[in-house]
């Protein structure tokens, strides 16, 4: 840049030239009149690119409600140091947005972004948008929307009281132990969804269970029925991730033969040797999964229609059998899934007569 020169004709002082560099530049300007008279003055220029700065930020890290939060904003170009400031008003009161692009402070909402996770966003649930200035020390600005992610802390799931039930026909209250909990949440279940959900506390949700079916899964007035085996649970709460999965059991009953009785097929009449014939089975604890096998023939057998009544049963008819010789025969009713591992198993005896 050209030297300055002071005119003799004005007080003035001209500075002329072409920049060749962006940046702030400082020096001192002497100045002597006539009278040898002189005055020293500092004088700062500010020479821009020509361009504003832009902000390279795209996304901002995930935040958790009720926890401390710090991220940096950054951008490119301009000249000098860099000023940042919202347009508006802080997207969330319990944060501030430092001149050096530090936004800090405890997150006290939740809000999701298309930008990320994105698992909540929807009319339902709220968006945080909002816009940052970024200015450089030409005063040369530029400005950018964001979207704040802000979850709850992830609930998480350490018992279940009780972790497992008997098929009894009964319905079961069953607690979820736990952290972080929230009276939006809600209990799932793998292979049928969402069940009614009871909020106790931050650390404990309840649900209704009534074991009455087979594997497949329903809703019924008493709470999800839910058969014999082991199922998933877990939470999931607005605004959060879901927690962690745990194991939920339906144990079969040990089973137990009160009398059985021999019949004809479709028919009221004493069973006899070489005919079709059928078992009516009296006792309890009989389920879907109950196997019913006549001992002495090794013939496996089957229930010929579900009862009406809700499981376990106390009486089952079989599928049709023949056998030969007439005499006394026993059949074995086991049932699965024990707890522990294993099954259980009861037996009874009947006749055929010749």
């Amino acid at each position: 840049m050209s030297a300055g020169r002071i005119p003799s004709t004005t007080c003035g002082l001209e500075i002329f030239g072409t920049p060749t560099q962006a940046g702030t530049y400082t020096f001192a300007v002497h100045v002597q009149d006539s009278l040898s008279d002189t005055a020293q003055q500092s004088i700062t220029i500010v020479v821009n690119t020509g361009t504003p700065p832009q902000i390279t930020t795209t996304t901002l890290t995930l935040g958790t409600v009720g926890q401390s939060y710090s991220f940096m904003f950054s951008a490119t170009g301009g000249s000098g140091t860099y000023q940042w400031s919202f347009i508006g008003s802080s997207p969330d009161p319990g944060l501030q947005l430092a001149s050096n692009g530090v936004l800090s402070g405890t997150s006290s909402l939740a809000s999701d972004c298309p930008s990320g996770p994105g698992i909540w966003i929807g009319s339902g649930y709220p968006t945080l948008s909002f816009q940052v200035q970024v200015t450089d020390s030409g005063g040369q600005s530029s400005a950018k929307q964001f979207c704040i992610p802000s979850y709850y802390p992830t609930p998480q799931i350490t018992s279940l009281s009780p972790s497992s039930v008997i098929v009894d026909g009964q319905q079961h209250a069953i607690t979820i132990n736990g952290t972080n909990f929230r009276s939006s949440a809600y209990v799932f279940v793998s292979g049928g969804g969402q069940v009614p959900t009871g909020f106790v506390s931050g650390s404990a949700l309840t649900f209704t269970l009534s074991p009455t079916l087979n594997a497949a899964f329903s809703t019924g007035a008493g709470g999800p029925l839910l058969g014999e085996g082991s199922s998933t649970l877990w939470i999931v709460q607005p605004d959060s991730y879901t927690s962690n999965h745990v194991t939920f059991s339906v144990f079969d009953p040990v089973p137990t033969v009160s009398s059985v009785n021999a019949v004809l097929n479709n028919s009221s009449q004493p069973c006899t040797a070489n005919t079709s014939c059928q078992l009516v089975i009296n006792g309890a604890g009989l389920v879907f999964a109950t196997t019913y096998t006549i001992v002495e023939t090794n013939t496996a057998l089957i229930r010929a229609a579900n009862p009406n009544a809700p499981i376990p049963w106390n009486t089952v008819t079989t599928s049709a059998f023949s056998v030969s010789p007439p005499g006394t025969y026993t059949v074995k009713v086991t049932n699965p899934n024990q707890p522990g591992g294993g099954s259980a198993s009861a037996v009874g005896t009947f006749t055929v007569s010749q």
